[in-house]
């Protein structure tokens, strides 16, 4: 009997776990991403600016998550062999780190942990999938890939982990039942900033949670978590709180850049001249309301949806829910 063929929309950390744990068991695996590269908000930014001495310095921001923190046995364990590969490395920070748990990040950035797991499997990037067809006992997906629209081969089950209201989207002329669960999950946004400033500028700055401030919630420097850092620069990433995110959620990125700058002299106490600014915005960052289930699969139809929005708002939760579908897939169509 030929391996059950599943099409999988969303490379980020529960699009990984599931293709990962589903081709691990011998299943034909593809997924489909409308980003650049896997990981969704797993994510660095590479930049390149003038160095001070008149080279070109490459510049690394975390824009994104800024650490995996886990309790969970395979997720530690898999960290641990990254750590050991030199793909991740054990990290603490003030305010984020506990007793019962393990942080670690992505070297040299976090990007490093997504494109690990993707290394090994099939996935198409640059995919934005526009439509879901069913057809007798197959899917098939629609989907503009460099300007071009295809139209994907057939396959026996189709796992959606695409943030719940873009699910939702893509559900609603195909499945009723699966819509209204994806319905029921609701997200903050977060607006992050980057920052190359002199090196030594912000000397007695840390990285960490940032309290009782009108508009910042994190702050992160590089020298806290990069071991190469350009000559002569440091980078700063700021994540905005999700209060302010929300409220300022269609402004220009310039806009939100001045802002976000002026609250961040504030914070660290100085005047900022960076060398490099930019700003993007995570319309889904954060599941403030989860579905509170592992996983759900239709398995009549051969349907299967995962994701944070699912079980709870972090990477680990992702990791687990891509896990739990794994194992319903693999239970129900053997």
């Amino acid at each position: 009997m030929k391996p059950k063929s599943v099409a999988i929309i969303g490379a980020g950390k529960a699009g990984l776990s599931v293709a990962t744990a589903l081709s691990d068991s011998g299943y034909q695996v593809r997924l489909f991403d409308k980003g650049r590269s896997p990981g969704g908000r797993v994510s660095t930014r590479r930049v390149t600016v003038p160095a001070p001495d008149g080279g070109e310095s490459e510049l690394l921001f975390d824009h994104g998550a800024q650490f995996v923190r886990t309790r969970t046995q395979s997720l530690s364990q898999w960290l641990e062999r990254e750590a050991q590969g030199g793909a991740a490395r054990k990290w603490s920070i003030d305010g984020a780190e506990s007793d019962e748990a393990a942080l670690y990040i992505g070297t040299p950035g976090m990007s490093a942990l997504p494109k690990k797991l993707a290394s090994t499997l099939d996935v198409e990037t640059g995919a934005l999938v526009t439509a879901i067809r069913r057809q007798k006992d197959s899917w098939r997906l629609e989907f503009d890939q460099n300007g071009l629209k295809h139209i994907s081969p057939a396959f026996d089950v189709l796992v959606v982990t695409a943030p719940a209201p873009q699910t939702a989207a893509l559900l609603a002329p195909v499945n009723a039942a699966a819509r209204s669960v994806a319905d029921r999950a609701t997200y903050a946004p977060c607006w992050a900033a980057m920052f190359a400033v002199p090196a030594g500028s912000f000397a007695d700055a840390q990285s960490g949670p940032i309290e009782r401030d009108p508009a910042i919630s994190w702050i992160g420097l590089g020298r806290d978590r990069q071991s190469a850092r350009p000559e002569g620069l440091e980078t700063i990433v700021v994540h905005a709180s999700a209060a302010w995110s929300r409220a300022n959620l269609e402004r220009a990125p310039e806009d939100v850049l001045s802002r976000l700058k002026a609250r961040l002299r504030e914070q660290l106490g100085g005047d900022i001249q960076p060398a490099f600014e930019a700003a993007h915005r995570w319309r889904y960052a954060i599941v403030d309301q989860p579905v509170l289930r592992n996983s759900v699969l239709f398995d009549d139809i051969g349907l299967g949806l995962c994701g944070d929005w699912l079980l709870g708002p972090t990477i680990e939760s992702a990791w687990l829910s891509g896990q739990a579908l794994a194992r319903q897939i693999m239970l129900t169509r053997r």
